[in-house]
């Protein structure tokens, strides 16, 4: 969830106030330019078509999760037609078997054909035996994982008219969950790196650069994110067995509005705002990019772009009005 509709406006704006302070420097994502076919390596990232060489119970394991079914359910239906298998996490089951069954009605005899599975748990609570998660999943050769569970509601109160239960669950969600998760997992994906690369990410937000009001846990925990996404990078590349790097990297996503109808106030598609299935092509183009941090959509790229080269005033501003709007679209459809 992301406040991006009001950020073109004050680009001129922006510029003039760049040309008179220079803003810090920061990295910045870049639209991520997708793999050319000689690149791709074929036993972990098969391409859709005669190019896919493994047979369908050796495909590679996609592990992904996410809150909201209809965005899930694009972003594994374009992996599953570029080859992929796939592992989804849900809280819900009967929602589940209906992105399942979604998935599998896909590609007309292409999607059908892949291994699909899932598994159930609340994100927002602590307490998990993530090793008892994952064991299922312990034979599966894994070489992408999604971390794209997360979210917060939206609501016209402060921090300090939430309760306690409600911000740990908040932290849990978007960080802890996702981090206990992957601790689980590192030792199977060294495994899978031992034959050809394997790659992490945990998906972001531009709320995380600009801190909207009323989501400060929220921008906070995608901060956490992007932290952690660099630091289990460093500590896979380096200090290992004879000083050589796992294979295994991680990457952070940028991302902006996507549309879905399970949000809490749904935008309407655009050209800042993709659907859940354009954001799904963008997203499995980025995959071995090679960079740390992305952004997966360009637009999204765009506007973090705009975000960092004006004042922090006028993207607060910008930000604290559209807010304003989706708070109270948010409490009329309650």
């Amino acid at each position: 969830m992301t406040t991006t509709t009001q950020l073109e406006r004050y680009a001129a704006h922006s510029r003039h106030h760049h040309a008179q302070r220079p803003c810090r420097p920061r990295r910045r994502p870049r639209p991520a330019a997708p793999l050319s076919p000689p690149r791709l390596p074929l036993t972990l990232l098969p391409s859709p078509g005669p190019v896919q060489t493994l047979p369908p119970r050796a495909r590679p394991v996609r592990l992904h999760y996410r809150r909201h079914g209809r965005h899930r359910q694009g972003d594994c239906g374009g992996a599953a037609r570029r080859g992929f298998n796939a592992v989804l996490h849900r809280r819900n089951e009967a929602k589940m078997q209906q992105v399942v069954r979604g998935l599998r009605a896909q590609g007309k005899g292409k999607a059908g054909e892949r291994d699909i599975r899932y598994f159930f748990a609340d994100a927002a609570k602590a307490g998990h035996d993530f090793a008892k998660l994952v064991e299922p999943f312990g034979a599966l050769h894994v070489t992408i994982v999604v971390h794209n569970v997360g979210g917060s509601d939206l609501s016209a109160a402060r921090i300090d008219g939430r309760s306690e239960d409600y911000i740990l669950g908040v932290v849990n969600k978007n960080s802890f969950f996702s981090l206990f998760l992957t601790r689980a997992l590192l030792p199977q994906l060294r495994r899978a790196a031992q034959s050809g690369p394997v790659q992490v990410f945990f998906v972001g937000s531009l709320a995380g650069d600009i801190a909207p009001v009323r989501l400060p846990i929220y921008a906070a925990s995608k901060g956490f994110l992007e932290s952690l996404a660099r630091g289990l990078d460093n500590d896979e590349q380096f200090l290992g067995v004879d000083d050589r790097p796992t294979g295994v990297r991680f990457g952070y996503l940028s991302v902006g509005a996507v549309h879905s109808d399970n949000h809490d106030a749904p935008m309407p598609p655009r050209l800042t705002t993709p659907t859940s299935a354009r954001f799904a092509r963008a997203l499995v183009d980025a995959m071995g990019c090679g960079r740390r941090r992305v952004a997966p959509y360009w637009m999204h790229a765009v506007l973090s772009w705009l975000v960092e080269l004006g004042p922090e005033s006028v993207a607060d501003a910008a930000s604290a009005q559209e807010m304003r709007g989706l708070i109270a679209r948010a409490e009329k459809d309650r």
